[in-house]
């Protein structure tokens, strides 16, 4: 994929976000492809007065403290959940789509469970 793919994924997902900020520590992007319709996603914070990170800050590692990002940063979900979120406020069937991620290395079990639950049958990840 092409820095400019990523680029336009990131591009989107911040207009998706209705002016809030992605994540301080890790921005993370997400588009559901599916009959030709887009949807865009990102782990936006809903708390637009963190300035720091507060799993940096509590020294956790990758993949631990997100109770931090719910509780302080006011994060609803991780970017796969947000896209299929907006896909359903929008009444657009996702099931056979595809998901690109941008941002992160992986997918977590609760995104890899939702994205399983709606039918997405293609994860890549940038």
């Amino acid at each position: 994929m092409s820095t400019e793919l990523k680029n336009y994924i990131k591009r989107e997902a911040i207009k998706a976000a209705e002016g809030h900020h992605p994540c301080i520590k890790q921005s993370v992007f997400a588009m559901i492809e599916k009959d030709g319709k887009e949807i865009f996603g990102s782990n936006k914070m809903l708390n637009d007065e963190v300035t720091e990170c507060p799993r940096e800050l509590q020294g956790y590692v990758s993949g631990a403290g997100y109770h931090l990002c719910t509780e302080i940063c006011k994060q609803e979900s991780h970017a796969e959940v947000d896209a299929i979120k907006a896909a359903e406020a929008q009444g657009i069937d996702i099931s056979g789509g595809k998901l690109t991620l941008v941002g992160h290395t992986y997918c977590c079990n609760n995104c890899e469970d939702a994205m399983a639950s709606v039918g997405i049958e293609d994860i890549i990840i940038l």
